[in-house]
């Protein structure tokens, strides 16, 4: 486990980075939040193998699968454009360009759909502990 998970459950992680968001969308010129952000998505992409696995909701699992791999293209896409060079002609830049922009909205599409079956996730297993509780 990382740091971070070791004093903040994967919870807690994840209605961090909620808040987050929603504190950007209402100070959109407040760039640490950008940084925070981007640590707190780090900090919860080093533990969705161990969720994975753990797991046996599909719509969570698809989730993940689908931020991983999300996250895994626009970090490409992102490379390759880092990486052009004086012989990259301005046609191939906008391309590349264009491809970020495209990764990353899907990107940000799989995080919203992470952060909304994480939180169904979370609320079905509490409704199930709940019951099982009642049961007794």
């Amino acid at each position: 486990m990382t740091n971070a998970i070791k004093t903040m459950g994967l919870s807690e992680l994840v209605i961090k980075l909620h808040e987050l968001r929603i504190q950007l969308a209402e100070s959109p010129e407040n760039e640490n939040l950008n940084e925070d952000i981007a640590y707190t998505e780090t900090d919860i992409l080093r533990e969705l193998p161990y969720l994975y696995n753990e797991t046996t909701d599909d719509i969570l699992s698809e989730a993940i699968s689908k931020l991983i791999l999300a996250d895994d293209d626009h970090a490409e896409s992102v490379t390759n454009l880092s990486e052009t060079g004086s012989e990259t002609t301005e046609e191939e830049y906008e391309q590349l360009l264009k491809k970020v922009d495209f990764t990353g909205d899907l990107l940000e599409k799989a995080w919203c759909s992470f952060i909304e079956s994480y939180a169904d996730y979370i609320i079905a297993k509490y409704e199930w502990i709940a019951s099982a509780d009642d049961e007794k």
